[in-house]
């Protein structure tokens, strides 16, 4: 008996560790630990053993962040890649039970920050000449495209991509068509046949093998090769692409483009002598600096809030606007049953129950009553999903930015879940409602959230972004003649295209509705245009055409050597499909939909008045060095603006690359109480000082010329002012309108 007990009692006390170690982690972050400083995401890795003799099934993630669902068979190992904004050293990543309770865990480590944006090579060599190139194997390739946002180039050896896995595939080509940089170099299993996933990316076809006796001396015109006379092997192909070095016929570097990324076959090998300590290879790959920042990195996503005020929820009575639902319920009751009673009786004890008195106080209640009975049978008791889109097209890019707003309303307690169908599709809760947040997890690449908890008469919204693959109906070709915007625009779908605007300059001019198959011509008068102040959907329309000017298309339009700019086509459309469902489906659902296409614009005459784009901005220290930071000012967010004693805007012209003679200033504010207000602007030469340049009053226009507009115009491509108050007004400064243009020389 005593045994028996002692036995049970060593069991018991070796319950605890049973499973404990069956479970093995492994946790990196950044790509071979190296992280860039700027990226909004770090990635981390994390490798799973199954140790134990049973299956494994449970979660592993960050406590309180996204989870992953797992299995892991007796002996299997299995990595995962995070996407996601973390705190290294504090937060720990996990391996979660079915329970949800932890069984092994590790805090996460800080990894190595590094100001430049990184450059990584498939699979790892060593290159004397580019030994900061990262090296990086298929199984550190991750499945989100968020992870390369600050990564600026991938070097692939051969057929190389073909080992990697759909998901990784998927992830590399989306931030290849977001201004990725592949260079993928020839190697003897190319001539035995392309891979098709490598095939629908290199700009080259048949590649074969040459020998040569030398080096060739397209190459050695870069840079002098440490060895003449060594005999190199090529891998030359057929160009399909640009080609920018050749030798004897043969095509040594050829350049494509996927999207708004590029790819690059190289015939050579760079590891390879004598290639291996060639100087040259800094022009082919130069090393990443801290002031060459990927595009995706200072890119802003649209601003929700704009979206948010248009989901209008909690529910409101159609017409009554700004008065929750169940507080106007609340209010026609004690009308009906307290306070027109409690009057009838003060009437009475005051014997005024004349027929005026009594005629008032039954139309007061009836009116309370008949909108308490218009409550019970108003569709607003049902569960409904409200959600608003936007969608941006691009030229030169295969993927559209989808963006949106979305609001469940339940008049009673109710729990939701959301299912995403990516999950490299960003979702954030904006309102929660006083509840716990929605627990997410990740399973069979799809993003879902449960215990999504509505109370009555309430409201929770959230807010996504995605790029995803859809086609645009609508097609343009326009150019900028003179004072005139002239050309055609076509649907190309069957559906007519509602309300559609276009955008230049900051002002909205309007073309009406498109029908299905319709080809419109376009004679937009410049001097005829209307403020976006005012228009339903204002707020919305105003940041359009300065984002997309952050974007690498807009960045070829301010270096093109031909004068180009852009403007914004806008236009309603029916509820498109959103990328989350949600479960159990509301009976009622209301989506709006609202889509955006920049269309490029070839200057064939400049117009008597340029017009400028303006941004907020905060320069970044040393004066003179903010152009490089100018794409990661966030833009007006709608207007009115309000002015907070001090505010800084840069005014960036809509068609880089010429001269003004002068450049004029308006600006229009509005307050309860006269304020003065200051105008500052930046040198921009030698001094960089700040100088006052003009006074006015709110309400009212401040005005003003610059007379030399290269003294001001930073590095030639914007002007940075400052408006501030003289002295500080507690009340509200309005800015009403900002309307900055400039006379080009010779106009």
């Amino acid at each position: 008996m005593r045994r028996a007990l002692l036995m049970l009692a060593v069991f018991y006390a070796l319950l605890p560790l049973w499973g404990r170690e069956k479970i093995t982690l492994d946790v990196q972050v950044g790509f071979n630990g190296l992280v860039y400083s700027s990226a909004p995401y770090e990635l981390i890795k994390a490798t799973m053993r199954n140790e134990g003799t049973s299956s494994f099934r449970g979660f592993a993630g960050i406590e309180k962040g996204i989870l992953e669902k797992i299995e892991l068979a007796p002996g299997e190992s299995k990595s995962i890649f995070l996407v996601t904004q973390i705190k290294c050293g504090v937060d720990k990543f996990s391996v979660f039970s079915q329970k949800k309770k932890a069984i092994v865990s590790r805090i996460l480590p800080c990894g190595v920050p590094q100001d430049e944006p990184l450059q990584l090579i498939l699979p790892p060599r060593q290159i004397p000449a580019t030994n900061w190139l990262v090296g990086l194997d298929v199984g550190d390739v991750p499945d989100d495209w968020r992870a390369f946002i600050g990564v600026e180039l991938i070097v692939v050896e051969g057929n190389a991509l073909e080992k990697l896995n759909p998901a990784q595939k998927d992830s590399l080509k989306r931030w290849l068509q977001l201004g990725g940089w592949l260079v993928i170099v020839g190697n003897e299993e190319l001539t035995r046949g392309i891979g098709e996933f490598t095939a629908s990316l290199l700009p080259v076809r048949n590649v074969v093998k040459v020998n040569l006796s030398h080096p060739p001396f397209a190459i050695a015109s870069l840079a002098p090769i440490p060895i003449k006379d060594v005999p190199v092997t090529l891998y030359p192909a057929s160009a399909l692409g640009e080609v920018r070095l050749s030798e004897g016929g043969y095509p040594l570097l050829v350049e494509g483009r996927v999207g708004w990324g590029r790819v690059q076959y190289w015939a050579f090998q760079p590891w390879a002598p004598p290639f291996a300590d060639w100087q040259g290879l800094f022009f082919l790959l130069p090393p990443p600096s801290a002031k060459r920042q990927p595009w995706l990195v200072s890119w802003r996503v649209f601003p929700y809030s704009m979206l948010l005020e248009w989901n209008l929820f909690p529910a409101n009575l159609k017409g009554i606007k700004n008065i929750p639902f169940r507080f106007l319920l609340a209010f026609s009751l004690i009308f009906t049953y307290i306070v027109i009673p409690v009057l009838y009786i003060s009437l009475r004890v005051k014997r005024r129950t004349s027929a005026y008195w009594l005629s008032s106080i039954v139309l007061v209640f009836l009116a309370s009553l008949a909108i308490f009975l218009f409550g019970l049978i108003t569709r607003e008791r049902r569960i409904a999903l409200k959600e608003l889109s936007l969608t941006q097209f691009y030229p030169g890019l295969e993927l559209a930015d989808k963006m949106g707003v979305a609001g469940i309303y339940s008049p009673r307690t109710i729990n939701f879940s959301l299912l995403v169908d990516r999950k490299d599709t960003t979702l954030h809760e904006l309102d929660t409602c006083g509840e716990r947040e929605a627990e997410y997890y990740i399973e069979d690449g799809k993003k879902i959230a449960q215990n999504l908890r509505v109370p009555p008469w309430s409201v929770r919204t959230y807010e996504y972004d995605a790029w995803e693959k859809i086609d645009s109906p609508l097609q343009a070709q326009l150019s900028l003649n003179g004072n005139s915007i002239r050309g055609w625009v076509e649907n190309a779908s069957d559906k007519t295209l509602r309300n559609t605007f276009l955008i230049f300059g900051q002002r909205v001019y309007e073309i009406g509705n498109i029908r299905g198959r319709e080809r419109k011509d376009i004679a937009i008068d410049l001097n005829k245009s209307r403020s976006l102040i005012g228009m339903k959907l204002g707020g919305i329309y105003y940041p359009l055409e300065e984002l997309g000017k952050r974007t690498p298309f807009g960045a070829m339009l301010a270096t093109s050597k031909n004068l180009l700019t852009n403007c914004v086509l806008i236009w309603e459309g029916e509820g498109s499909p959103s990328p989350i469902q949600v479960e159990p489906a509301p009976k009622r659902v209301e989506r709006k939909s609202l889509y955006s296409q920049h269309i490029p614009l070839s200057v064939e005459s400049l117009p008597g008045k340029v017009p400028f784009i303006s941004a907020f901005f905060i320069p970044s220290p040393p004066p003179g060095e903010e152009v490089f930071s100018l794409l990661g000012a966030p833009p007006l967010l709608g207007s009115p603006f309000q002015l907070t004693y001090s505010k800084g805007f840069a005014f960036i012209p809509t068609i880089q690359g010429i001269k003004f003679q002068k450049i004029v200033i308006d600006i229009q504010l509005d307050s309860k109480k006269t304020v003065d207000i200051l105008l500052f602007l930046r040198r921009g030469k030698k001094t960089y000082k700040m100088e006052e340049v003009a006074k006015g009053r709110s309400p009212g226009h401040i005005t003003y010329t610059i007379d030399k507009p290269d003294e001001f115009l930073m590095d030639g491509r914007y002007i940075y002012s400052e408006l501030q108050q003289e002295k500080f007004f507690f009340g509200n400064v309005e800015i009403k309108e900002i309307t900055v243009y400039g006379i080009p020389k010779g106009g």
